[in-house]
């Protein structure tokens, strides 16, 4: 992968993090197996450093979605309530536990 950090580079998006972005709502799992949770940790940090407003969600034990749990749709539906109706709303910013799957065995 180390051959290739140019097209990674041009490919993540905190390359391309302006102060004018619009506002980020990232959710993700502490056990995602497919993209590390420090990923988003990085790309929250880099966003605030730019200006834009950014909220990471912790998903604790979740893994890449499917968080076994109604609170992370209702950070989601908070989120776009108050960015794209104008609502007054409170955003939880506390970690979130995963719940078991429907399916989990």
């Amino acid at each position: 992968m180390q051959e290739h950090k140019d097209r990674a580079r041009e490919a993540s998006p905190q390359t391309h993090i302006t102060a004018d972005d619009v506002p980020f709502l990232i959710l993700h799992g502490t056990e995602d197996p497919l993209v590390p949770y420090d990923q988003s940790v990085q790309f929250d940090r880099a966003l605030r450093a730019a200006g834009v407003e950014s909220l990471l969600v912790t998903i604790e034990g979740g893994g890449h979605g499917g968080f076994g749990s109604p609170e992370p749709a209702e950070r989601v539906r908070a989120f776009l309530d108050r960015h794209l109706f104008g609502k007054t709303v409170e955003i939880p910013t506390e970690p979130i536990t995963a719940g078991p799957l429907p399916n989990a065995r």
